[in-house]
């Protein structure tokens, strides 16, 4: 299948979900969270697409559209595993979970996710994705950190815990013993689930622990906020899998 409508020019085998859904009446926007994961090299990044009532969101920090070379998967952002079946995605390198607000007023919507083949049908690339209502969303593309607050001694600290596979990263802060303490984690929603060709596993609880304090991290919450169906737009390409609490959409078949 030709990618240009969905991916921008030269590029093919696109793999393509389209989303109907209802955003509730308390809310006045969608919270999207994403992963982009690939085999490919920088020589032929692969596209994505992320629509929302025909507009594409999927843009870097310079406005052009995200693909696998894309500066959140670079180093010091991006996440590479090591070749093994345990590992997380099963791509060689990834984004970390990756949050962004679309604007979407009360009533019926139309979502379409895209990934293509740049130039050529060699490598492998997935996008994971799920979604939920939120009010007054923050725009943007941001790296989606949980938070979470902890008293310590009389030196407060911030401390990051990066993001791994598909669990997102938590940003911890120590206060002293003697000061208001509070927990907020950023919330993750209900996704739009599918069904796959090819079967992903991961471990989806992980407890990550540091000197001074233990945080437990889940990319998962029980949430209903946002009904939807889903569709595959060709009967030949890839549909999708479910894996820590995201949507996989594969690159599509090559001939």
């Amino acid at each position: 299948m030709d990618g240009s409508e969905y991916c921008g020019p030269d590029t093919t085998n696109a793999a393509v979900l389209s989303v109907e859904l209802v955003v509730e009446p308390e809310y006045n926007g969608l919270s999207m969270e994403f992963i982009l994961a690939t085999r490919e090299n920088f020589v032929n990044p692969d596209p994505i697409g992320i629509y929302l009532d025909g507009v594409q969101y999927a843009v870097d920090t310079s406005g052009h559209r995200m693909t696998a070379k894309s500066e959140y998967l670079a180093s010091l952002i991006g996440i590479t595993e090591p070749n093994n079946p345990s590992r997380s995605t099963q791509y060689d390198r990834s984004s970390p979970p990756l949050i962004m607000g679309l604007p979407a007023a009360p009533g019926a919507h139309t979502m379409i996710f895209a990934i293509c083949d740049a130039n050529n049908g060699l490598l492998d690339t997935g996008l994971m994705v799920k979604a939920g209502g939120c009010v007054d969303c923050d725009k943007g593309i941001k790296i989606n950190f949980a938070t979470t607050t902890t008293t310590v001694g009389p030196t407060p600290f911030v401390r990051t815990i990066q993001a791994s596979g598909t669990i997102s990263g938590t940003v911890v802060y120590g206060v002293p013993e003697d000061a208001t303490t509070n927990t907020e984690e950023v919330a993750t929603s209900t996704e739009v689930t599918a069904t796959t060709t090819e079967a992903i596993t991961s471990s989806e609880d992980s407890t990550t622990a540091t000197t001074d304090v233990a945080v437990a991290t889940t990319t998962g919450e029980d949430s209903t906020l946002v009904t939807g169906t889903t569709t595959a737009s060709d009967p030949s390409t890839p549909t999708t899998s479910t894996q820590g609490g995201f949507t996989t959409i594969r690159r599509g078949c090559r001939p």
